[in-house]
């Protein structure tokens, strides 16, 4: 099959990307032709305003370009993993123009929510959900704290509902979640054209499941945000301490905040942004991964990997870690936000010897259930063929 694979590039890196590099691989291994096609947000630095705005709704380069690359390379199905904010929309009616199919991965709300992750001031925001205008989103300034960048965000939702991008020139959104799909169901998306398919790891071989983790610490990873809940973990060492250690993989915007907040906290420390390697070597020792996101967490990979090499985990109770952790069975759920409520949790986890090493096998076994790369790549291929047929059969 000679798949157009798409992605606009984050000026940040992120999961997205790595699913992204994940699924080209993939199929490249299966003796599929994958063309790629790339963009980044590189390119708006020092951009006029007015072009950006009129770039993020439609941008003609990209819509020109996507059609010769489908007419130049034979392109039978285009597979986009990210437009924002350089190759816009547009590349849908590019590809809907030359008769072929579109299948477009949801990794996050972005189609929904100005911010693409429904949080706002510190908490859960579905404000804009089924909003005809994000009217809300606007008035709090909710991309990147401007309003004209919100505005621009806004009006691509806005325009492409109406002109009928996601209902008529979308053949598939890939959720990665129940829980994803019925927040974009919520919010008027086609429910027939929504599947589901988490992600997957590539390399598997490298993420044997290892019973051996005799350090007695709990590991966080992920961008120091106050989204992520890093300030939750803090309290509850501060709080009631949970009788073991705390590593904090990261970097961001509250990093300064945090390390103020985690001074003289007894075995709390916090580690610069290390390379995957390093991180992974800390995962596989840990006794727990910990998640205490605030904000609706998608699919996450460092989750995954907890899962894959049965490093146990506990998780915020909402959005897709309610189904990606079996309470009590593959890890444990916390209240997020409650500082009390994770330091029960873990401590309840680290107590019982027996019972962390056969939650430890469950969740290798969630993992060998819902993230099999083989699996992942036979139901990429049964996606793409019913978007196939449904598009030749017009």
């Amino acid at each position: 099959m000679r798949i157009l694979m798409v992605y606009n590039d984050y000026q940040q890196p992120g999961g997205e990307k790595v699913a992204f590099h994940n699924e080209c691989n993939l199929l490249r291994e299966k003796g599929h032709e994958v063309v790629v096609y790339s963009r980044s947000n590189d390119e708006v630095e020092g951009m006029n305003p007015l072009k950006m705005f009129s770039q993020m709704i439609w941008n003609r380069q990209a819509y020109t370009e996507i059609r010769e690359l489908i007419r130049q390379n034979n392109i039978e199905i285009m597979h986009v993993h990210n437009v924002h904010l350089v190759i816009s929309p547009s590349i849908f009616h590019a590809a809907s123009a030359e008769g072929i199919p579109s299948i477009f991965t949801l990794h996050n709300f972005r189609l929904l929510c100005p911010a693409a992750n429904l949080f706002r001031n510190g908490q859960l925001c579905e404000d804009c959900i089924g909003k005809v205008v994000a009217i809300n989103g606007i008035m709090h300034k909710c991309y990147r704290d401007k309003r004209s960048t919100t505005v621009g965000v806004a009006a691509m939702q806005t325009i492409h509902r109406s002109i009928g991008t996601w209902h008529k020139k979308v053949t598939r959104f890939i959720a990665l979640t129940e829980f994803t799909r019925s927040k974009y169901v919520a919010g008027n998306l086609p429910e027939h054209k929504i599947v589901i398919k988490p992600n997957f790891l590539d390399n598997p071989q490298d993420y044997a499941w290892d019973p051996d983790r005799e350090a007695p610490y709990a590991l966080c990873v992920g961008r120091l945000c106050q989204g992520k809940g890093v300030h939750v973990l803090l309290e509850a060492w501060q709080r009631n301490h949970p009788g073991i250690g705390l590593k904090i993989v990261g970097s961001g915007e509250t990093e300064d905040e945090l390390h103020k907040q985690g001074e003289g906290l007894e075995g709390v420390e916090f580690m610069s942004q290390l390379d995957h390697s390093e991180v992974f070597n800390l995962l596989r020792r840990a006794t727990l991964f910990l998640m205490p996101s605030i904000y609706y967490e998608c699919n996450p990979f460092a989750l995954i990997e907890s899962q894959a090499i049965g490093t146990p985990a506990v998780v915020s109770a909402h959005g897709s870690l309610n189904i990606m952790v079996r309470d009590g069975e593959s890890g444990w759920h916390a209240t997020a936000g409650d500082p009390d409520a994770w330091s029960t949790a873990i401590r309840t986890a680290v107590e019982d010897t027996d019972r962390l090493n056969a939650v430890s096998r469950a969740a290798r076994a969630e993992y060998e259930r819902v993230s099999d790369r083989e699996a992942s790549y036979k139901r990429t291929i049964e996606i793409y063929e019913e978007a196939i047929a449904e598009v030749n059969a017009k």
